[in-house]
Protein backbone atom coordinates (compact mmCIF):
# COMPACT_ATOMS: atom_id res chain seq x y z
CA UNK A 1 0.00 0.00 0.00
CA UNK A 2 1.13 3.47 -0.10
CA UNK A 3 2.31 5.61 2.02
CA UNK A 4 -0.88 7.73 3.68
CA UNK A 5 0.89 10.92 5.24
CA UNK A 6 -3.17 10.92 6.79
CA UNK A 7 -2.56 8.03 9.04
CA UNK A 8 0.37 9.66 10.56
CA UNK A 9 -0.53 12.68 10.86
CA UNK A 10 -3.99 11.44 13.27
CA UNK A 11 -1.65 8.97 14.71
CA UNK A 12 0.40 12.03 16.02
CA UNK A 13 -2.76 14.38 16.73
CA UNK A 14 -3.65 11.83 19.02
CA UNK A 15 -0.69 11.10 20.43
CA UNK A 16 -0.85 15.18 21.34
CA UNK A 17 -3.84 15.31 22.73
CA UNK A 18 -2.72 12.77 25.56
CA UNK A 19 0.32 14.82 26.40
CA UNK A 20 -2.46 17.45 26.63
CA UNK A 21 -4.12 15.01 29.15
CA UNK A 22 -1.26 14.09 30.80
CA UNK A 23 0.30 18.06 31.57
CA UNK A 24 -3.72 19.17 32.65
CA UNK A 25 -3.13 16.89 35.40
CA UNK A 26 -0.04 18.86 36.42
CA UNK A 27 -0.80 21.90 38.48
CA UNK A 28 2.48 23.35 36.06
CA UNK A 29 1.34 22.24 33.15
CA UNK A 30 -1.16 24.80 31.44
CA UNK A 31 1.31 25.99 29.03
CA UNK A 32 2.41 22.53 28.04
CA UNK A 33 -1.61 21.70 27.76
CA UNK A 34 -1.83 24.22 25.48
CA UNK A 35 1.03 23.69 22.97
CA UNK A 36 0.25 20.42 23.35
CA UNK A 37 -3.37 21.31 22.08
CA UNK A 38 -2.25 23.19 18.96
CA UNK A 39 -0.17 20.71 17.88
CA UNK A 40 -2.97 18.27 17.95
CA UNK A 41 -4.72 20.98 16.18
CA UNK A 42 -2.37 21.29 13.23
CA UNK A 43 -1.60 17.36 13.03
CA UNK A 44 -5.74 16.75 12.66
CA UNK A 45 -6.29 19.69 10.07
CA UNK A 46 -3.26 18.25 8.25
CA UNK A 47 -4.39 14.55 8.58
CA UNK A 48 -7.93 15.75 7.03
CA UNK A 49 -7.08 17.70 4.50
CA UNK A 50 -4.73 15.12 3.24
CA UNK A 51 -7.28 12.96 3.47
CA UNK A 52 -9.58 14.94 1.62
CA UNK A 53 -6.55 15.70 -1.36
CA UNK A 54 -6.42 12.08 -1.92
CA UNK A 55 -9.89 10.75 -1.93
CA UNK A 56 -10.99 13.89 -3.80
CA UNK A 57 -8.09 13.24 -6.67
CA UNK A 58 -7.88 9.72 -6.53
CA UNK A 59 -11.51 9.54 -7.12
CA UNK A 60 -12.88 12.16 -9.45
CA UNK A 61 -9.28 14.37 -10.64
CA UNK A 62 -11.45 16.65 -13.16
CA UNK A 63 -13.54 17.46 -10.61
CA UNK A 64 -10.62 18.21 -7.89
CA UNK A 65 -8.74 20.26 -10.03
CA UNK A 66 -11.20 22.77 -10.16
CA UNK A 67 -11.89 22.47 -7.22
CA UNK A 68 -8.68 21.97 -5.05
CA UNK A 69 -8.03 25.55 -3.90
CA UNK A 70 -11.69 25.53 -1.56
CA UNK A 71 -11.36 25.72 2.51
CA UNK A 72 -11.59 22.31 3.75
CA UNK A 73 -15.64 22.42 4.77
CA UNK A 74 -16.49 22.80 1.14
CA UNK A 75 -13.72 20.43 -0.12
CA UNK A 76 -15.69 17.90 2.33
CA UNK A 77 -18.69 18.67 0.45
CA UNK A 78 -18.22 19.17 -2.82
CA UNK A 79 -16.26 15.65 -3.03
CA UNK A 80 -18.99 13.75 -1.19
CA UNK A 81 -22.11 15.44 -3.01
CA UNK A 82 -20.22 14.56 -6.22
CA UNK A 83 -19.41 10.68 -5.19
CA UNK A 84 -22.79 10.30 -3.37
CA UNK A 85 -25.02 12.71 -5.73
CA UNK A 86 -26.60 13.84 -3.08
CA UNK A 87 -26.52 17.01 -0.49
CA UNK A 88 -24.24 16.88 2.53
CA UNK A 89 -25.65 18.68 5.33
CA UNK A 90 -23.63 21.14 6.62
CA UNK A 91 -25.39 21.08 9.80
CA UNK A 92 -24.45 17.61 10.80
CA UNK A 93 -21.96 16.86 13.99
CA UNK A 94 -19.08 16.06 11.24
CA UNK A 95 -19.33 19.27 9.06
CA UNK A 96 -19.53 21.22 12.19
CA UNK A 97 -16.26 19.40 13.75
CA UNK A 98 -14.62 19.90 10.80
CA UNK A 99 -15.83 23.75 10.47
CA UNK A 100 -14.38 24.02 14.43
CA UNK A 101 -10.93 22.00 13.55
CA UNK A 102 -10.46 24.69 10.54
CA UNK A 103 -11.75 27.92 13.05
CA UNK A 104 -8.91 26.66 15.44
CA UNK A 105 -6.40 25.93 13.34
CA UNK A 106 -6.82 28.76 11.68
CA UNK A 107 -6.54 30.90 15.03
CA UNK A 108 -3.03 29.13 14.98
CA UNK A 109 -1.88 29.04 11.95
CA UNK A 110 -2.60 32.68 10.46
CA UNK A 111 -0.94 35.15 13.63
CA UNK A 112 -2.21 38.45 14.18
CA UNK A 113 0.24 39.34 15.89
CA UNK A 114 0.75 39.41 20.38
CA UNK A 115 -2.47 39.09 21.98
CA UNK A 116 -4.31 36.79 19.78
CA UNK A 117 -4.52 32.73 20.81
CA UNK A 118 -1.66 32.11 19.19
CA UNK A 119 0.59 34.06 20.50
CA UNK A 120 3.44 34.00 23.20
CA UNK A 121 2.36 37.19 24.65
CA UNK A 122 -1.13 36.27 24.93
CA UNK A 123 -0.67 33.02 26.80
CA UNK A 124 1.74 34.99 29.62
CA UNK A 125 1.54 34.43 33.12
CA UNK A 126 -1.51 32.74 34.79
CA UNK A 127 -3.29 34.88 37.76
CA UNK A 128 -2.66 33.84 41.16
CA UNK A 129 -3.86 30.91 42.64
CA UNK A 130 -7.70 30.73 43.77
CA UNK A 131 -7.04 29.28 47.05
CA UNK A 132 -11.13 28.83 47.37
CA UNK A 133 -11.34 26.23 44.27
CA UNK A 134 -7.31 25.12 44.46
CA UNK A 135 -7.08 26.17 40.80
CA UNK A 136 -5.27 28.92 38.56
CA UNK A 137 -7.10 31.67 36.92
CA UNK A 138 -6.60 32.19 33.21
CA UNK A 139 -8.11 33.70 30.59
CA UNK A 140 -10.68 32.01 28.66
CA UNK A 141 -8.79 31.78 25.64
CA UNK A 142 -5.92 30.44 27.53
CA UNK A 143 -8.72 28.05 29.36
CA UNK A 144 -9.65 27.26 25.52
CA UNK A 145 -6.72 25.22 24.13
CA UNK A 146 -7.25 22.15 26.53
CA UNK A 147 -7.02 18.35 26.24
CA UNK A 148 -10.55 17.72 25.75
CA UNK A 149 -10.38 20.30 22.68
CA UNK A 150 -7.41 18.41 21.17
CA UNK A 151 -9.20 15.01 21.95
CA UNK A 152 -11.97 16.29 20.41
CA UNK A 153 -10.35 17.43 16.77
CA UNK A 154 -8.45 13.97 16.51
CA UNK A 155 -11.79 12.26 17.10
CA UNK A 156 -13.49 14.02 14.60
CA UNK A 157 -11.10 13.53 11.92
CA UNK A 158 -11.49 9.81 12.49
CA UNK A 159 -14.87 10.50 12.55
CA UNK A 160 -15.02 12.20 9.28
CA UNK A 161 -13.08 9.55 8.04
CA UNK A 162 -15.42 6.90 8.60
CA UNK A 163 -18.17 8.74 7.67
CA UNK A 164 -16.47 9.92 4.39
CA UNK A 165 -16.33 5.66 3.51
CA UNK A 166 -19.82 4.93 4.87
CA UNK A 167 -21.52 7.53 2.87
CA UNK A 168 -19.59 6.11 -0.86
CA UNK A 169 -20.84 2.98 0.28
CA UNK A 170 -17.60 1.13 1.45
CA UNK A 171 -16.58 0.03 4.71
CA UNK A 172 -13.40 1.25 6.55
CA UNK A 173 -10.67 0.22 5.63
CA UNK A 174 -7.71 -1.37 7.59
CA UNK A 175 -5.50 1.29 7.24
CA UNK A 176 -7.80 3.90 9.33
CA UNK A 177 -9.54 0.99 11.83
CA UNK A 178 -5.25 0.10 12.91
CA UNK A 179 -4.64 4.00 12.64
Amino acid sequence: MASRPEVDLLAESEAQAKAAAAASADPEGLGRENRACEVATLCAHAALEAFINREGYDRAKALWEAHERLDLPQKWRTILEQLTKSPVDMGSGTAQAIKRLCRDRNAIAHYKGAGTPSSPEFFGQPTPMNRKAGRVNVSPTRAYWTAALAARHAQAVRRAMNDFFAAVGESTPEWLLNA
